[in-house]
C-alpha cells in the first residue's frame, strides 16, 4: 500500500508529458514533416481532414457501446476469478481492444497487441513485432485501402508524397505503443485511487451523473482537448460506469511503481450483492 501514489480525483493522476498523443500534437507534426514542425499549416490539416474518420470514431455510440461490453467482460472476469493484476490482466487488454475500435481495424489484431505486452518500446523485440504488424497492416493498405487507420495514411501518402515508411511506421507506432501505454497507466492509476479511497466509487454508485466529470479528472491537462483524450475519456468513462454497478470495493494486495507507472498493481474485486 505505500506504493500507492495519492492521486487527487480533482485534479487527476500526474502523467510524463512527453507520452501525449494527439494529432495536434507538433511531435507528431514532426513526424510527419510538416513545415517548421507547425501543426497548423494547410498541409497539416489537410492530414488532420483525411485522418478524420478515425480520430471522431469516439463520438460513435455504436463504439460507445462496444468499450462498455469490452469493460463489462473484463470486469466480470476479473470478479469470478477475484483478483488480476491491473496492468497486464485489466488495462492491456481493455485499451487494447478499445483501440482496435478507434482505429477501425478487425478486434482481432488486439490480441497480437496483447502478446507485446504493456510498454512494447522498451526492448528490441517488441519493437521488431510492432514494426512487423504495422508494415504488413501498411503493405495491405498499399494493396487494398480501406476507411481504418492504416488505410487512410496510405491515403496521404498517395495524396501528399510527404511520408515514407518510417514516418508511417513512427506515426502508427505513437497510437500502437505509446498512446496505448498512456491510456494503460490513467486505467491503472484511476482504480488505484479507487482502491485507496472506496467512498470516491461510493459516490460514483450514488450519483452516476458524476461518471463522465470523473473520467475527465483523472486525465492530465496537457493532453488537451484532442482526439486522443475523446478516446481515453471514453476507455475510463466505460470502465468507471462498469464498475459502479458491479464492484463493491476495491483492495490492493500488491503494487510495485516503476518509473514508468505501475509495473505491477494486483487488486481484489469484491462483487456488489
Amino acid at each position: 500500500m505505500d506504493n500507492i501514489k495519492h492521486l487527487d480525483p480533482i485534479n487527476g493522476p500526474e502523467l510524463a508529458a512527453d507520452l501525449r498523443f494527439d494529432i495536434n500534437d507538433g511531435r507528431l507534426g514532426r513526424l510527419l514533416k510538416l513545415a517548421n514542425a507547425d501543426p497548423d499549416t494547410p498541409l497539416s490539416r489537410r492530414y488532420r481532414k483525411i485522418l478524420m474518420p478515425v480520430f471522431t470514431r469516439p463520438n460513435d455510440p455504436f463504439m460507445a457501446a462496444e468499450v462498455r461490453n469490452i469493460a463489462q467482460q473484463t470486469i466480470d472476469e476479473c470478479i469470478v476469478a477475484g483478483s488480476a493484476e491491473i496492468v497486464t490482466e485489466f488495462a492491456l487488454p481493455i485499451e487494447s481492444r478499445a483501440l482496435a475500435l478507434l482505429l477501425n481495424v478487425p478486434v482481432d489484431d488486439a490480441e497480437e497487441w496483447i502478446s507485446w505486452g504493456p510498454r512494447a518500446t522498451e526492448d528490441n523485440r517488441r519493437v521488431a513485432a510492432v514494426d512487423a504488424y504495422v508494415d504488413r497492416q501498411l503493405d495491405r493498405a498499399r494493396l487494398r485501402p480501406g476507411n481504418d487507420f492504416f488505410g487512410l495514411l496510405a491515403e496521404i501518402d498517395r495524396h501528399e508524397d510527404t511520408l515514407d515508411r518510417t514516418d508511417m511506421r513512427n506515426f502508427a507506432g505513437l497510437a500502437l505503443a505509446e498512446g496505448r501505454d498512456l491510456a494503460i497507466s490513467l486505467i491503472a492509476d484511476a482504480l488505484a485511487c479507487l482502491a485507496e479511497r472506496p467512498h470516491e466509487l461510493d459516490e460514483l454508485r450514488r450519483k452516476p451523473s458524476m461518471i463522465g466529470a470523473t473520467a475527465c479528472a483523472f486525465i492530465a491537462d496537457d493532453l488537451g482537448d484532442g482526439h486522443w483524450r475523446s478516446h481515453a475519456r471514453l476507455v475510463l468513462r466505460s470502465i468507471l460506469r462498469v464498475l459502479s454497478k458491479r464492484v463493491e470495493r476495491l483492495t490492493v494486495l500488491d503494487s510495485r511503481v516503476g518509473r514508468s507507472g505501475y509495473e505491477r498493481l494486483l487488486l481484489n474485486f469484491k462483487p456488489l450483492l
